[in-house]
């Protein structure tokens, strides 16, 4: 993992900054998952089709991820599963972090192996999707409508 995280380190030094009034992505991993790489990715991918981006970490509690919403205002946020230690508490956190989304009008994307069918059906979001190219498939979507 660190030679990974190293890598992808240099790879986000080489590339450009978002153009001048670029959307921002806001995203990262919920409490319980101490996964840094999809998230690296995620973040590597939406600057690379040029959005603004903040990647808010792992283990992120869900208050910590709301106020980051309120406080930025993003276009899109999304969230990163890797393992969910508590599926039960995973999806009462998310519905705070769903509504405060909606709250502010932006997209939800979500993504990860630990966000089964079963998971997933107990949640509300904009998009889901197996791999980061539907992340950035859904991303390129909502630049060109943007208003």
């Amino acid at each position: 993992s660190q030679a990974c995280l190293s890598a992808l380190e240099g790879l986000r030094l080489g590339l450009p900054r978002p153009p001048e009034g670029a959307p921002l992505a806001l995203g990262g991993g919920p409490p319980g998952d101490p996964y840094l790489l999809a998230n690296l990715l995620a973040e590597l991918c939406l600057t690379e089709v040029g959005w603004a981006v903040e990647n808010i970490g792992p283990n992120t509690p869900w208050p910590s991820l709301g106020k980051a919403v309120r406080a930025r205002k993003p276009r899109l946020i999304w969230i990163s599963c890797s393992y969910l230690p508590d599926p039960e508490a995973f999806l009462a956190g998310y519905a705070t972090l769903h509504a405060e989304a909606v709250r502010a009008g932006a997209a939800l994307a979500v993504g990860g192996r630990a966000l089964t069918e079963d998971v997933r059906s107990h949640m509300g979001y904009s998009h889901h999707g197996d791999r980061l190219a539907n992340l950035v498939e859904f991303a390129r979507g909502l630049r060109t409508s943007q208003p």
